[in-house]
Formats: C-alpha cells, structure tokens, sequence
C-alpha cells in the first residue's frame, strides 16, 4: 500500500509539473500573443496618423487646384479684356490718324486759301 501511495504521489507531482510547464508555456504563448497585439496596435495607430496626414494634404492640395483654377479663370477673363482693351485701342488709333489727315487737309486747304488770298492782294 505504501508503494501504491508513493507511486500515485510521484504520479501527481509528474502530472502537476506537466501541468505547471503547460500553464508556463500556455502564459508565455499569451504573452506573446499580447506583445504582438500591443506591435499590431502601435502599427494601426501610426497608419491612422499617416492617413490623417495623407487626408490633410490631399485636402490642401484640393484647395490649391481650386486655387489655381480660379485664377486661370481669371487670367482668361483678364485676357478678354485686354483683347477688348486692345481692340479699342486700335479703333482708337485709326480714329486719331483719320483726324490727324483731316486737320493736314485743312491746314493745307488754309495755307491755299492764305496764299491765294496773298496772292490777290499782293
């Protein structure tokens, strides 16, 4: 009986020892398990930052297309117009040079005129 005894003691020390290295390995396991939650969290919370900033510049950069756009669509309206401006310039200038001819006309139809009359009572 005694041997019985001792052999089921040494029987369950065997298997609390089996079962001390199984929780050991089974708290390392979940250990590890919470380091790579810990790694995989750290990694979710710098790609969160990463789109974040990757939103913000893609918001700013929509902001300075439209920026842009505006002002090609101001530069296209300043260019009609300076085209207009331009174009009445022109008109403008013929206008000046038909009048410009006439009042030569004139002083030359005077100076005829002048001379002739000179010429008369001279």
């Amino acid at each position: 009986d005694v041997q019985d005894a001792t052999t089921r003691s040494e029987q369950s020390h065997t298997a609390a020892a089996d079962m001390t290295l199984a929780l050991n390995s089974a708290h390392a396991d979940n250990q590890t398990l919470v380091d790579r939650l810990s790694h995989e969290e750290q990694r979710l919370e710098a790609a969160e930052q990463l789109n974040h900033q990757l939103q913000t510049q893609i918001a700013y950069a929509h902001e300075q297309q439209q920026f842009g756009q505006r002002a090609v669509e101001q530069n296209r309206s300043q260019n009609i117009i300076m085209d207009e401006l331009r174009h009445r310039v022109a008109e403008t200038d013929d206008i000046l040079q038909l009048k410009d001819t006439q009042i030569k006309e004139l002083i030359s139809q005077r100076d005829e005129a002048e001379h002739r009359l000179f010429d008369f009572h001279g």
